[in-house]
């Protein structure tokens, strides 16, 4: 049986409140903490999947984590009972997104906490089914993937098929392209999409193993260094890492040429933002700097190919604001508007 998504995640609240009290035994650094209980919630949902060596499996998660402490079995035990409860549930493989989220509200320890909120699988589920010829784009892109739930069910998506090859699912997640701004969230991404191909392998009874996930190639990417404007520094001089190839490129060159974007860009208007972003925003996009959500739906017609398309979560004030009316004569020369709801 199903459990309802509202329960599950009460529940993930709960069990990240009872294992950041058991990581207090192995750190006292938050950050550490964070991402110990990070990995031991990734391996569990790893090996509900595949049975594996354990200590392989977790050296694997560890390695893409950038995890600076072993996992430790009592942690991985108690993550391994929680994905086990629910891992039945249609939305168990996004736990992990969910719970870096969590986790930021209980330790206060990101900078970007208060722009990064999960998407409804139900509203990425809508976008998928009304974008053309989805599952046969070359190349998707979400320039703000946060743990990478809209990569995810695009990858549901294209690999709807019940007569679906092993390789066209692996092959699949290399059509996926993510940045965000936060290192550790991209990280977690990269995690999650790989779990997530490992899931449907699963589900159609393909002949899994641990050297499967070197096999899965991801392209997801964090800026090399530190940017104030994350993707919305679309340019060459934004130098960008693919983690897993840990590869340098400039951002044109990543997500650029892009045949769909994907995306729910952070909202944040100027009453949040730091001064910093404040001026990065009005001498780069003048007519959209009062908010950020509305600065990325510029930007997303340089990451598109021409004729791209765009499936964007986005608030509704840019289509009425006076602030906005450059805005909108530059938005509606550029973009031949199919829905808005």
């Amino acid at each position: 049986t199903n459990t309802e998504p509202d329960n599950i995640k009460a529940a993930l609240k709960a069990f990240l409140k009872e294992m950041y009290h058991l990581a207090e035994n192995y750190t006292s650094d938050i950050r550490t903490q964070r991402d110990l209980v990070l990995g031991s919630t990734a391996c569990a949902l790893l090996l509900n999947y595949i049975s594996a060596d354990v200590g392989i499996a977790c050296q694997k998660v560890a390695n893409e984590l950038n995890l600076s402490i072993e996992i430790a079995p009592e942690l991985l035990s108690k993550a391994k009972s929680f994905v086990f409860k629910y891992k039945k549930h249609t939305e168990v493989d996004n736990i992990l997104s969910w719970a870096y989220q969590y986790s930021n509200k209980i330790l206060l320890c990101n900078d970007y906490s208060s722009t990064q909120f999960f998407t409804e699988q139900y509203m990425i589920q809508f976008l998928n089914s009304h974008l053309p010829d989805l599952k046969h784009a070359g190349k998707i892109v979400d320039p703000c993937c946060g743990g990478g739930n809209f990569l995810l069910e695009c990858l549901e998506y294209i690999c709807m098929s019940p007569d679906i090859s092993k390789s066209d699912i692996i092959n699949a997640a290399q059509k996926l392209y993510g940045y965000d701004i936060d290192d550790t969230i991209a990280r977690i991404a990269l995690i999650s999409l790989k779990i997530k191909v490992i899931s449907i392998l699963y589900r159609h009874k393909y002949s899994l193993s641990l050297s499967l996930w070197n096999k899965i190639k991801t392209n997801i990417y964090a800026s090399e260094k530190g940017n104030i404007g994350g993707s919305l520094d679309f340019t060459k001089n934004h130098r960008v890492l693919n983690i897993q190839e840990n590869k340098v490129e400039p951002i044109t060159t990543a997500l650029g040429n892009a045949d769909c974007v994907l995306t729910n860009p952070p909202f944040e208007t100027v009453k949040g933002m730091n001064d910093t972003l404040k001026v990065f925003l009005r001498n780069n996009y003048p007519s959209s700097s009062c908010d950020t959500c509305v600065a990325f739906l510029y930007v997303i017609s340089h990451i598109l190919k021409k004729h791209g398309v765009c499936g964007i979560v986005t608030q509704n004030s840019w289509m009425y604001l006076q602030s906005f009316k450059s805005f909108r004569e530059d938005f509606i020369d550029t973009y031949a508007i199919e829905y808005i709801l």
